[in-house]
């Protein structure tokens, strides 16, 4: 059963770089439009988004494509080789006085109305001392209603938006925390990967009716702790209750 469970979801993972090359072409506008072009590095700390862990029962979203650590190919179930090398985390905020309408359609599962500048972010860092940026992904919840995704990498300014096609091709040669010293190939995630991955395999994808109105994964109605654990730290923030 363990293997066949390794099979379903590399096949998973296939379909969704497959999916994401035919749509590719047609991304238009980039799913990006609108975000800023550079976020500042303090900008988790400066806007006060708030931290949230994911659910255990949500698929683990794949660090990049292609992935080699010392020349050897890492499988995206492969969670304890990645987890030396990368360390990951969620956040979010809402805007001011802005909450999530939870709307209650019993007997089916709840929905989350999530106000126009939600915005969820999924930051990957280097295990190295001190930690570097691998990705900042983005996601925000726009004024026509989808969501955007961008992926930021660290530039001479801050963060900068990338906009390139396909899997860009990277290499890093690290000294990790540890000391240890790797040598880490990636294909980096596009936009479209991204967001296939969310409609398909999100535990709250009931709320996408289709793949252009797909947005959080982790960050959604199927996490329960989000309406407890993270709305109180929400509150103690920001004094404001981000549900209603």
């Amino acid at each position: 059963m363990a293997a066949f469970n390794l099979i379903t979801r590399t096949l998973k993972y296939t379909i969704l770089l497959l999916l994401a090359a035919l749509t590719l072409a047609n991304a238009t506008p980039p799913l990006s439009e609108g975000l800023p072009e550079i976020l500042p590095d303090n900008f988790l700390i400066a806007e006060k988004f708030v931290p949230f862990s994911q659910a255990p029962t949500i698929m683990h979203a794949p660090i990049a494509a292609g992935l080699k650590i010392n020349d050897q190919a890492i499988s995206p179930t492969d969670l304890a080789s990645m987890a030396a090398v990368f360390d990951e985390s969620f956040y979010a905020i809402l805007p001011q006085g802005q909450a999530i309408e939870i709307k209650n359609q019993a007997p089916a599962p709840n929905t989350w109305d999530y106000p126009t500048g939600t915005t969820v972010i999924h930051q990957i860092l280097f295990k190295t001392q001190p930690k570097k940026v691998f990705e900042v992904r983005l996601e925000r919840k726009m004024a026509n209603g989808t969501w955007a995704f961008g992926n930021y990498t660290q530039g001479a300014k801050g963060l900068e938006l990338n906009h390139y096609p396909g899997l860009r091709a990277e290499q890093y040669s690290l000294t990790l925390e540890t000391g240890k010293f790797v040598k880490v190939e990636v294909g980096h995630m596009n936009l479209q990967s991204c967001r296939a991955c969310h409609y398909m395999n999100s535990p709250s994808k009931y709320q996408y009716p289709n793949l252009d109105s797909a947005g959080p994964c982790g960050f959604g109605p199927a996490h329960s702790q989000l309406t407890t654990d993270w709305a109180q730290r929400y509150f103690q923030i920001h004094r404001e209750n981000p549900f209603h």
